[in-house]
């Protein structure tokens, strides 16, 4: 349950849907980058975010505009097996197979687009 936008989150390696609990109705997120085809594990959600674990690192939608950005290994992570995510203010907690990963995400400098 996502308490900000009062829905509920599923994804699938087909993609992401949104559940709007006050409408009931479905949206459903397929510009994601289907080519990975991931296996997702967990979904957090937090103010400005929500951030997805799969097996290929971290897919984080923005709310204010719809878009969806990968982070892995590249970014810092551990491991690309992101099993949980605990969002703890600028920074976020990733739980992998090889321990956690303590993430930096509000970063002014960097550009995610």
């Amino acid at each position: 349950y996502d308490s900000v936008d009062h829905a509920m989150w599923f994804a699938s390696e087909d993609g992401i849907v949104k559940y709007d609990l006050g409408s009931m109705e479905y949206t459903v997120y397929n510009q994601i980058d289907y080519d990975k085809r991931p296996r997702f594990y967990d979904i957090s959600s937090s103010e400005l975010y929500l951030w997805f674990g799969t097996n290929m690192g971290v897919l984080r939608w923005r709310r204010e505009d719809n878009t969806f950005m990968w982070y892995d290994t590249s970014y810092g992570l551990i491991s690309n097996n992101v099993f949980h995510i605990e969002p703890d203010g600028d920074y976020i907690w990733f739980g992998t197979p090889y321990g956690a990963t303590r993430f930096l995400w509000n970063i002014k400098s960097r550009r995610d687009f």
